[in-house]
């Protein structure tokens, strides 16, 4: 069964090349820095002020976060 390049629709077996970025633009993992203190947001608890405030937070100073879900 073949998948599917959602912006096309057409079924393929493999990934057309114009998906496929060139070597040299690739990242390089060799190169990123490891970032210990990533911001982590829990979307379990129900302080939804804490959550918003935490969003604003990671996205002002890192741009980015990870979410988890933990139920109380």
């Amino acid at each position: 069964m073949a998948s599917k390049v959602l912006s096309s629709g057409i079924p393929y077996q493999h990934l057309p090349q114009k998906y496929i970025r060139p070597e040299a633009e690739r990242p390089q993992l060799s190169q990123v820095s490891d970032c210990d203190d990533l911001p982590i947001i829990d979307l379990g608890t129900h302080d939804r002020a804490l959550i918003l405030s935490q969003i604003s937070d990671a996205c002002r100073n890192y741009g980015f976060f990870q979410v988890c879900f933990c139920p109380l």
